[in-house]
C-alpha cells in the first residue's frame, strides 16, 4: 500500500490503491507568438484565447501574451481537476525561457473556489512536493477582486504567510497537487514551450520525490531510464523503492515497486524493471500526458526521460 510523504496531514492526502486516469487535451503550435489566430498553424485543437489578466495574474501569462518568437514547438494542454484531490505535472516552459521554468501564476484556472478574506476560511489550495525538506509547501487560491488590505491582485494563487501572491517558478517535470472543493470540477490550463533537449534528467532524493514527464506525451514507467534503484528482494520478500500514481477518480493511489537485479525463473518479471506485486509480473502502466508520480528511494538516483518529438 502507498503511503504519503511522511510529514503529510494524512486528511490532506488520502491513500489507498487505484489506476491513474486524466483526461488532458493538446494542441501543437507551429507558427510565431505573434499571431495565435492563424488557424493553420496549429497542428490540432483551436488555439486558446489570450488572457484578460496581465501576466503572472492568473492569466496564461507571458508564455501567450508577450511578443516572443520561439524556434521551438510551443502547446497547451488542458486538465480537468476533479473534486478533491488531482495531480498535475508540469510540461512546459515559459515561451522564450531559457531556465526551463514555468511561473506558477502563469498557469490558468477556472471555477476554482476562493479564499474568503471577512471569514479567513481556506478554498481551494495547491501543494508543491520540496524533495529537500521532504514536506508539502502549500499556496492558496484567490478566485474574487485583488485585496486592499493585503498585497494580492484578482486571482491568483497566493502565499498567506506573506499574505501576498505567491512567488513560484515551477521547474519543468515537477508536479503539484491540487485540492479543490468545488461541487463543479474546475479547469486547468498549461502553455508554454516544450523544452528541446534530446533527454532530461530528474535527480531522485533518498525518500520521496514527486515529478512528472518533462516532455507532453504519455510514457510507460518501464521506458523511463533509472539509475540507483533498490529492488524488491525475492528471498526474503522485502520492498525496494516504489513508484506510485495517484489516481483522480478513485483518490487514491497504485503502487508499483522496483526490480533491480536478474529476472526471476519463478515469476514472469524480467530483469530491471517495476513490477506488479498483485500480478507478480512486470507492471503495465502508463503515465499519461500531465501525469505524475512519487518515487520513494532508499538511496536517491536519477530518472532520465527521451524527448519524442526531437
Amino acid at each position: 500500500m502507498a503511503v504519503p510523504p511522511p510529514g503529510v496531514n494524512r486528511r490532506e492526502v488520502p491513500r489507498g490503491a487505484g489506476a491513474f486516469r486524466a483526461r488532458p487535451r493538446r494542441a501543437w503550435w507551429r507558427g510565431s507568438a505573434a499571431n495565435w489566430s492563424n488557424a493553420p498553424a496549429w497542428e490540432s485543437g483551436s488555439p486558446p484565447r489570450p488572457a484578460r489578466s496581465a501576466p503572472g495574474r492568473g492569466g496564461l501569462g507571458p508564455a501567450w501574451g508577450a511578443e516572443v518568437v520561439s524556434s521551438n514547438v510551443v502547446g497547451y494542454e488542458k486538465i480537468n481537476l476533479v473534486k478533491g484531490y488531482t495531480q498535475i505535472g508540469i510540461q512546459f516552459q515559459t515561451v522564450g525561457a531559457a531556465d526551463g521554468t514555468i511561473p506558477l501564476n502563469s498557469l490558468s484556472f477556472s471555477g476554482l473556489t476562493g479564499y474568503d478574506w471577512d471569514a479567513f476560511t481556506m478554498g481551494d489550495t495547491l501543494t508543491i512536493w520540496d524533495a529537500e525538506s521532504q514536506a508539502y509547501a502549500t499556496t492558496y487560491a484567490w478566485s474574487g477582486e485583488g485585496s486592499e488590505d493585503y498585497d494580492v491582485p484578482a486571482n491568483v494563487w497566493f502565499d498567506d504567510s506573506e499574505l501576498a501572491e505567491a512567488d513560484v517558478d515551477l521547474p519543468v517535470g515537477s508536479s503539484v497537487f491540487i485540492k479543490s472543493a468545488s461541487a463543479t470540477p474546475p479547469q486547468a490550463v498549461a502553455a508554454g514551450e516544450v523544452l528541446s533537449d534530446a533527454t532530461s534528467s530528474i535527480s531522485l532524493s533518498k525518500g520521496f520525490t514527486q515529478f512528472a514527464n518533462p516532455y507532453p506525451t504519455a510514457i510507460k514507467i518501464n521506458d523511463i531510464a533509472f539509475t540507483g534503484l533498490i529492488g524488491y528482494d525475492w528471498d526474503a520478500f522485502t520492498m525496494g523503492d516504489t513508484l506510485t500514481i495517484w489516481d483522480a477518480e478513485s483518490q487514491a493511489y497504485a503502487t508499483t515497486y522496483a526490480w533491480s537485479g536478474e529476472g526471476s525463473e519463478d515469476y514472469d518479471v524480467p530483469a530491471n524493471v517495476w513490477f506488479d506485486d498483485s500480478e507478480l509480473a512486470e507492471a503495465d502502466v502508463t503515465i499519461p500526458v500531465g501525469g505524475t508520480v512519487f518515487i520513494k528511494s532508499a538511496s536517491g538516483g536519477t530518472a532520465t526521460f527521451t524527448n519524442p518529438i526531437k
